[in-house]
């Protein structure tokens, strides 16, 4: 009798599958109860409700909360710099450039201000001398022009030696040789006011001083703008 009823009860509304499915659950629970009789036919037609429901509607479970969502920080594009330029050529980047504009073709130091160079090779000083040698205003011409187009800007005329000897004798030897090629100048017109000589001895070596030709790089004169 029960399961009429829940048929009735059920059949005024159009039944869905999952209706039917879930009355069949409950028929089955209740012809349960029934075969056991007595109270048994209510419990057995709600186990099999219950069954029914969950068989039936699985998508009809409690609801669980919504995990929040986590905040994604903002992607943040890094632009890559771009590389300092060179606007003179000289191959000293315009950030480390104390001497901006030289000419092209002119040599330069680390700090891109002119230079010019006289090694041991091209300005042959004796052993252990700082006379100069008899072609010295030959060789040292091109010194000459090099400062006349400076335009008075004040000049470092630094002397340099190889590792040979003690380094206190180098530094001195070095020192005498610079002070040579100042006075040079100076005979040739150029302000006494705009050189400074300056020996650095063997601290400042360009080349191998394990080689002769290396050796021969490192005994030099250099003239540059002073910083």
């Amino acid at each position: 009798m029960a399961a009429t009823l829940v048929l009735v009860g059920c059949g005024a509304n159009p039944i869905s599958d999952e209706d039917r499915c879930a009355l069949l659950f409950g028929a089955l629970g209740t012809g349960a109860g029934v075969a056991s009789g007595g109270a048994s036919v209510i419990g057995g037609a709600l186990v099999g409700g219950g069954l029914g429901y969950l068989a039936c509607y699985p998508d009809r479970g409690p609801e669980l909360p919504e995990e929040p969502a986590v905040p994604t920080a903002p992607m943040m594009v890094q632009e890559t710099p771009e590389p300092p330029g060179d606007e003179d050529g000289d191959g000293v980047t315009d950030d480390r450039d104390k001497c901006p504009g030289t000419p092209a073709g002119q040599a330069v130091d680390d700090n891109g201000c002119a230079l010019i160079v006289f090694s041991g090779d091209v300005l042959r000083f004796a052993f252990d001398s700082a006379e100069l040698p008899a072609d010295a205003a030959s060789v040292l011409a091109d010194a000459v022009e090099f400062v006349d187009a400076m335009g008075g800007k004040k000049l470092i005329v630094s002397g340099h030696a190889d590792s040979s000897g003690p380094d206190a004798y180098n530094q001195s030897l070095s020192q005498r040789r610079a002070d040579a090629v100042k006075a040079f100048l100076v005979e040739s017109g150029i302000p006494e006011r705009q050189l400074e000589a300056v020996g650095y001895g063997e601290t400042m070596p360009v080349a191998d001083n394990a080689t002769a030709s290396g050796r021969a790089q490192n005994r030099r004169v250099e003239i540059n703008a002073a910083q």
